[in-house]
């Protein structure tokens, strides 16, 4: 099934990345109307507007998803302290 062209108000930053999308048949001060297709509608990662159409930057997706993936050097803390707090509550602490 092919993906559906729509028409959307979207803001860009200076570079012509999307920044926010405005709901079917609204428009913000500042927004600019393009075409894009539906699977696009609502990322705001990697859309670049060329020429009024939505484009995906593969790049700056993949850019975008590693960085949500990556993991949180809190977590590896986070973990320590609980396997300390756990062995203290077995008597593995100090005496």
């Amino acid at each position: 099934m092919a993906n559906e062209m729509v028409r959307r108000h979207v803001t860009l930053d200076s570079t012509g990345f999307v920044t926010g999308w405005c709901n079917e048949g609204e428009a913000t001060e500042g927004s600019i109307e393009i075409t894009t297709p539906e699977n696009l509608l609502g990322n705001l990662d990697a859309i670049k507007v060329v020429d009024g159409l939505a484009q995906l930057d593969n790049a700056k997706q993949k850019a975008a998803e590693d960085e949500a993936n990556a993991p949180d050097p809190r977590d590896a803390a986070i973990l320590e302290l609980t396997d300390l707090v756990i062995s203290m509550m077995e008597g593995g602490g100090s005496e």
